[in-house]
């Protein structure tokens, strides 16, 4: 038996809430793809291929109303970071994970302990979870959405999107864009307001991925929780970068702000805040200035002066968990100290925010950063599952798990406890 609950996911941003209609068309989606898993459980290859073909061809084929798309929802968008961020990007993460599938898919032999199961054959082979819910945000409507759905195809699943309803005409366009490429059995878009955010994650899925913040994310993760839905949050973070005192230079603030400025500073990997050396303090901030020079508007920069390097440290784990944390250190030694001493989701050295376009690198968060990965062979195992086989073979003891219990049994414990104790 399964629960259906009412959550809160935030404020309705002047959308209709009259959802009627579009809740409706999720449980009929919803109907028809678990319908859809019971007469083929386990796509092959072959499929699964052809299904990231059809992912990269739209999403390339699309460009320009890509480019529209964003344009109106956020009134100004830089049309080359749009095909950088939003097409090549998913385009990558398809053509990456269609090229590794074969080896992903492949069983994973593990020891059998010849011992007890004698010459059988023991492997992991990861089988499909079946129909996945993807809640995307706002900030980047087509990249998180489509990119995380590439991951689900290689894995062999059936996805549902709901898109964010802060970007009407991007979700109107993920909409159609997937009716032409799939088969709403194999993917589809639902689209609506605050009910239907309400009543997405309610639904009894194999998985729930859910792209947003913290607060949001503990209400989705509370109402998936009552029917027991596993699920991948990307809640973002605080993402600290800490610049040694050999890294106050042009190039780290380079890098530093020009990542803070992209999308204004509304991406979920941007630099947070810095720690800077106290003594270097006024050297960086006259750095950033002269770097955003030419900037009317630009998001703000905290800077932290720190006295020693491990105050930076304690600062930085003392609070949440990061998403991303970004290390500036020129000797090799001290990045990897660093690294070492601190806790986060992901993390980059000289340089921000890289760990999460790399279609091979597994991406996600810890703690109040957000639980899973997608993201590459990561994604794939993230929609998994990981089913563990055994296959008799011959000369195996298993007989002796059976009552009654006898000499034979003590016989084979007390050898194998003597073993352990000689190691």
């Amino acid at each position: 038996m399964t629960r259906t609950t009412t959550v809160g996911l935030g404020d309705d941003p002047g959308h209709s809430t009259g959802d009627a209609d579009a809740i409706a068309a999720l449980r009929t989606a919803f109907a028809a793809q678990t319908a859809g898993v019971r007469r083929n459980p386990a796509p092959g290859i072959e499929e699964r291929r052809r299904n990231l073909q059809a992912l990269a061809q739209v999403i390339t084929g699309y460009r320009h109303r890509i480019r529209e798309a964003l344009s109106a929802d956020f009134a100004v968008h830089p049309e080359g970071f749009a095909d950088l961020a939003e097409i090549l990007g998913v385009a990558g993460r398809a053509a990456h994970a269609a090229e590794h599938l074969e080896a992903w898919m492949a069983p994973e032999t593990r020891p059998a302990g010849p011992g007890l199961l004698g010459s059988a054959h023991v492997s992991i082979t990861h089988q499909p979870k079946g129909v996945i819910g993807l809640i995307s945000p706002w900030n980047f409507p087509f990249d998180l959405s489509l990119g995380p759905l590439a991951d689900m195809l290689a894995s062999g699943n059936r996805v549902i999107v709901k898109p964010s309803e802060y970007t009407p005409a991007c979700s109107a366009l993920l909409r159609e864009m997937l009716a032409e490429a799939f088969d709403p059995e194999q993917v589809t878009v639902v689209t609506g307001g605050l009910e239907l955010a309400r009543e997405f994650p309610t639904l009894p899925w194999d998985h729930l991925l859910y792209t947003g913040n913290p607060e949001v994310g503990r209400l989705v993760a509370r109402a998936a929780a009552e029917n027991l839905v596993p699920t991948t949050l990307e809640l973002g973070g605080k993402c600290p970068a800490i610049v040694h005192e050999d890294s106050v230079t042009a190039d780290t603030v380079a890098q530093i702000a020009g990542t803070k400025l992209v999308k204004s500073g509304q991406m979920c990997v941007t630099v947070d805040y810095c720690l800077v050396p106290r003594k270097d303090l006024d050297r960086f901030t006259e750095l950033v200035t002269a770097h955003m020079r030419e900037e009317i508007f630009g998001p703000i920069l905290p800077i932290k002066p720190y006295d020693a390097i491990e105050d930076a440290v304690t600062h930085v784990n003392h609070g949440e968990r990061p998403l991303g944390l970004y290390v500036f250190a020129q000797d090799p030694g001290t990045a990897e100290q660093l690294l070492a001493t601190t806790v986060s989701g992901g993390a980059c050295v000289n340089t921000c925010a890289v760990q999460a376009a790399v279609p091979s690198l597994g991406f996600g968060g810890i703690g109040r950063s957000g639980h899973g990965r997608h993201h590459g062979v990561d994604g794939f195992r993230e929609f998994s599952n990981p089913r563990g086989i055994v296959r008799r073979g011959q000369d195996d003891l298993i007989e002796l798990m059976f009552p009654p219990y006898g000499d034979a049994l003590d016989t084979v414990v007390g050898s194998a406890l003597g073993a352990a104790g000689a190691e």
